[in-house]
Parts: structure tokens; sequence; C-alpha cells
């Protein structure tokens, strides 16, 4: 198989239902199933561009389409929990857990490529807060106000 150079939003899908393998027939996904596409539109949205067909970066937007299409499992499998009963045991966490795992994968392959996993950036301001009239505080008799 070739090596691609572009993409159309169509094959693009594919590619991200095939990263999924049987999982997505699992999940009841397909390379147009919501969930595919809107991973598509966040892979495009990350990489600063609204029209596929201009991307040159074709290595940079698998990258980010593989970590969209995790993302979407990771939700998409949440509730899915552990259980047992007499003689029985459902372990349907196992698929979150391995979402998690390619997850992780995925935004490694992602910051490997100098693409941010997270352009948030939080700041802290520490000070202390003063309370005159705190009914807690101990204050001098001098100091209390009537």
């Amino acid at each position: 198989m070739p090596v691609p150079t572009s993409y159309t939003e169509a094959a693009f899908a594919d590619y991200l239902a095939s990263v999924l393998g049987d999982l997505a027939g699992a999940l009841g996904w397909d390379a147009g199933s919501t969930q595919v596409i809107e991973a598509v539109n966040d892979a495009l949205l990350e990489s600063d561009t609204s029209n596929i067909a201009s991307v040159t970066d074709i290595r940079g937007l698998r990258a980010l389409g593989r970590r969209a299409i995790w993302r979407a499992v990771v939700q998409a499998t949440a509730g899915n929990y552990s259980f047992a009963t007499y003689e029985q045991r459902f372990d349907r966490q196992q698929v979150n857990e391995q979402a998690r795992e390619m997850l992780k994968i995925a935004e490694g392959d992602c910051q490997a490529l100098g693409l941010a996993v997270d352009d948030l950036v939080f700041g802290a301001r520490v000070f202390r807060v003063q309370r005159p009239h705190d009914p807690y505080i101990v204050l001098p008799d001098e100091q209390r106000v009537p």
C-alpha cells in the first residue's frame, strides 16, 4: 500500500476506523459513524485547518487523528464496568483500559512530532487572604471593631 500524500475526509475517516480494527465493529462504528466523523473534525481543528486537502503534514494529521479517535473510544466506554455474580464475571472495563493505553501512545506520538498535547497554559498566583471580620480569628482587644 503506498504512503498517502493527501487525504479526503472520507479516506481519513476510513483510516481512523481501521486504527480501531475489530474494536470499531464491537462498538458499532464505521467510517460514517458520528464518533469517527467527529474525530476527523477534531484532528482538523487541532491541525488548524478546515480543508483536509490543504494539509501538508500527513504524519502529523495521522497522529492527531489517532489521538482523537482513541479519545472518542475512551469517552464512549467510560461507563463500562466490571461486575460479578455467582460463577460469572463480566469485565467490560477492559475496552476502556485498552483505549486509555492507546490514547497514551497516541499522545506520545503527537509529542514526538512536536504537536502540543494540551495547548492550555495555566498559571497560579498565591496570596494571603485577610479577613478582618472573621469571627474565628483571635484579635487583641484594641483591634476589635465594635
